[in-house]
C-alpha cells in the first residue's frame, strides 16, 4: 500500500483548490461577457422595498440571469450594492450583467413616459398599449387588474378594474409600478364619475330607485361605448337598452359576445354569441353581464344621465348598423321592422327602405 505523506496531500489539495478557483473565475468571466437572457425588449418590475438580494432573486426567477451568485458578487464588488432602485425598468436584448446593473440604478434619469388611452379600449388592449409605451409589463398589469384582493381594495364591486379606469392622456415616471398606474387611472375615473353624479343628482336617484346602481349603469354605458360610433346615437342606444331591461328582454349586444377576447380585436360571430359557457354574452344571459366590457368615455357617461327622450323613445327596442358608410344605425320598435332593416341594410336586398319608426 502506497503511503502519501501529509505534505504531498497538502500540495494536492492546494493544486485542486487553485484549479477549482481558476475554473470558477473563468466561468464568472464568461458570465460577465455573455448577454443576459432577453430575446426581446421587456419591462422588469421591481417592487418597492426590494433589497439587492430580492432584486437578484427576481432576475433569476424571470430567467434573465443564469447565476444569481455571480450577479450578487458582481453587484457588491463593483459598487452597485444599495444603488439598485425599485420601479419599472426597460431591459433590452444584448445587455450584459454590467449593463443590467446600470439600468437598475437609473430611476429618475429618464423623462416621464406618455400614453394615450382611448375610450372603448378594454383592459387587454390597455395592457398592450402600456407595454408598448414601456410603462408596465402587460402580463403583470393584467394579472393585477383582475386580482380580486387588489380590486376589492380599490372599493370596486367587481372582479376586475374594467370600466373603472378613465380614458385620457397619462404621464408616468419610469419608476411607476403597475398598481400605481392603475390607481392613477382609477382616481381620474372616480373624479369624473363623482362630478357627473353630483351634477345629475335627481336622475341618479331615479336610477337607484329603479335598482340601477353605479355598477349596473357603468356596465350599460360600456356596452353603449362599444355599440355607438356617432356621439348623437349614444343616448338613443342607452334608451334602447333601458327599454329592453324594462320588458325583461335579452339585451343581445354583439360586443358582449367577445368579452373577454380570445385575441385582441376579435369580432363577434353567431357561434361566439350563442356560446352558453360565456359569462358575458347577452345573447345567453337574460339581463346584464357581470360587469363593464370596456373603458368609458366622458360623452358616453353623459348619455347615461340624458337618455333619448324624443318621439317613440320608450318604444325603441332594436337597432342595426346601416352599412352605408354613415356609421349610423336604424332604430325599430318591432321585431318585424328590425328584420326588414336587416334585409335592407345588411343583406342589401332590393326592397323598400324600412318604415314605421321615427328615427332619432
Amino acid at each position: 500500500m502506497i503511503k502519501i505523506r501529509p505534505f504531498k496531500l497538502l500540495v494536492f489539495a492546494l493544486i485542486a483548490l487553485v484549479v477549482g478557483f481558476a475554473a470558477l473565475w473563468w466561468r464568472y468571466k464568461v458570465f460577465l461577457e455573455q448577454p443576459v437572457n432577453l430575446s426581446q425588449e421587456r419591462i422588469f418590475v421591481v417592487p418597492q422595498g426590494s433589497g439587492d438580494a430580492k432584486i437578484i432573486s427576481l432576475l433569476a426567477e424571470a430567467k434573465i440571469i443564469s447565476n444569481q451568485w455571480f450577479m450578487r458578487y458582481f453587484i457588491e464588488s463593483e459598487g452597485f450594492s444599495r444603488k439598485l432602485q425599485y420601479g419599472n425598468f426597460v431591459l433590452r436584448p444584448g445587455m450584459r450583467p454590467h449593463d443590467l446593473a446600470e439600468a437598475l440604478t437609473r430611476t429618475g434619469k429618464y423623462f416621464e413616459r406618455k400614453v394615450n388611452i382611448s375610450a372603448g379600449l378594454n383592459i387587454f388592449e390597455i395592457a398592450e398599449r402600456l407595454h408598448e409605451a414601456r410603462i408596465a409589463d402587460k402580463q403583470t398589469f393584467l394579472t393585477l387588474a383582475q386580482e380580486r384582493v387588489f380590486v376589492a381594495d380599490l372599493g370596486l364591486p367587481s372582479h376586475s378594474i374594467e370600466g373603472y379606469i378613465a380614458p385620457g392622456s397619462y404621464h408616468f415616471k419610469p419608476s411607476a409600478t403597475p398598481d400605481e398606474v392603475i390607481s392613477e387611472m382609477h382616481r381620474k375615473f372616480l373624479k369624473n364619475w363623482s362630478e357627473l353624479v353630483a351634477k345629475n343628482r335627481g336622475k341618479y336617484e331615479q336610477y337607484i330607485a329603479q335598482g340601477y346602481g353605479d355598477h349596473e349603469l357603468l356596465t350599460l354605458a360600456s356596452m353603449v361605448e362599444k355599440e355607438a360610433v356617432k356621439e348623437r346615437e349614444k343616448a338613443v342606444i342607452f334608451r334602447v337598452f333601458l327599454n329592453r331591461l324594462r320588458l325583461k328582454m335579452p339585451l343581445q349586444s354583439d360586443p358582449t359576445c367577445v368579452y373577454p377576447p380570445k385575441v385582441l380585436g376579435e369580432k363577434p360571430s353567431p357561434a361566439r354569441c350563442r356560446d352558453k359557457s360565456s359569462d358575458y354574452s347577452t345573447y345567453v344571459l337574460p339581463a346584464l353581464p357581470p360587469g363593464p366590457i370596456t373603458s368609458i368615455g366622458h360623452s358616453t357617461l353623459d348619455a347615461v344621465f340624458s337618455p333619448y327622450d324624443g318621439i317613440d323613445a320608450h318604444k325603441l327596442l332594436y337597432f342595426v348598423g346601416k352599412s352605408d358608410g354613415s356609421q349610423r344605425h336604424y332604430f325599430s320598435k318591432s321585431y318585424a321592422e328590425h328584420q326588414h332593416a336587416i334585409r335592407y341594410y345588411l343583406k342589401k336586398e332590393k326592397i323598400k327602405p324600412p318604415r314605421g319608426t321615427t328615427q332619432p
